[in-house]
């Protein structure tokens, strides 16, 4: 009896030291190869203005004129009184129920964002098009 007891205190230690290192012992971190992050400079941005451009079929100058307009190229530019944000000041007023701040101030998303409105005849929803081209 005593040596049934004792594999039963046995199986249950075993058991709590594996719940221990399940739930309390931190994990270590996998280490994965990582690409250093993008510096988004206005060559960086300039880059991918001519990539989407390229894929849109929209001009290149008239996308940089506005973003250079918009934010100097700067991704965390904040205007409006703080109701526009990113590469192409994206004003949550307007599109708040469909973009986010996040999406806004993500250069990818922005120059995708403004070259679509730009190959869909919709660049008057930005002022510093409408200086430049209306």
């Amino acid at each position: 009896m005593g040596y049934i007891m004792n594999k039963k205190l046995l199986i249950a230690l075993v058991l709590f030291i594996v719940w221990v290192v399940l739930f309390f012992v931190p994990k270590a971190k996998a280490e994965s190869p990582t690409q250093p992050p993008i510096v988004w400079d206005k060559q960086t941005v300039q880059k991918l203005i001519h990539d989407v451009s390229i894929q849109y079929g929209v001009s290149e100058s008239v996308m940089n004129r506005v973003i250079s307009c918009e934010s100097t190229y700067n991704k965390d530019t904040i205007g409006d009184g703080g109701k526009s944000y990113g590469l192409v000041q994206i004003h949550q007023d307007y599109w708040g129920d469909k973009i986010t701040i996040e999406q806004s101030k993500d250069p990818y998303f922005a120059v995708d964002f403004l070259a679509d409105k730009l190959s869909k005849k919709q660049g008057h929803l930005w002022t510093c098009y409408r200086m430049y081209y209306n």
